[in-house]
Formats: structure tokens, sequence, C-alpha cells
């Protein structure tokens, strides 16, 4: 008797249907290191988050990062204290 093996195969056919004919978001190629570190740091990360949720995410990161560079830069070539 399987008790997760049957909950897992009808939740991924129920998640499969509600996807079908929607296309998943692409995520972007500067995107890919990124989300190796996404990768590493959230075990089973295809089971547990959608691709629209990871496009998300990745855009949430690069904003944060982005904007991290750009506020940390001195006007004089130094990073801000």
């Amino acid at each position: 008797m399987e008790v997760d093996g049957g909950h897992e195969q009808a939740g991924e056919a129920a998640e499969e249907g509600g996807q079908e004919g929607e296309p998943e978001p692409e995520v972007a190629e500067e995107d890919y290191g990124p989300l190796a570190l996404l990768d590493t740091v959230i075990e089973e990360r295809e089971e547990r988050l959608s691709q629209e949720d990871v496009v998300q995410v990745l855009a949430i990161i690069r904003e944060t990062l982005g904007a991290g560079e750009s506020a940390g830069a001195g006007g004089d070539g130094t990073a801000g204290s």
C-alpha cells in the first residue's frame, strides 16, 4: 500500500492538467546563474515553485542586486560606506 505514491501522482496529474495549453514564461539568459543558486537553496524547486513563480523571484533578485550595485558605488569610484 503506497500512501504517498498515489497522492503525488494525483497531484502531478492535476498540476499538469491545469497548466496544459498555457505557455510557461522563459528564464532569461542572464538569470541562469541566479537560477542555479535558487536550485541549491530551494530543495526540489521544480516541484515546489511554478515556472512563473521562478521568473518573478529571479526578477526580484535581479532588481535588488542591480539596485545594490548602483547604490553601492560612490561618486568617487569607491564603494559606499
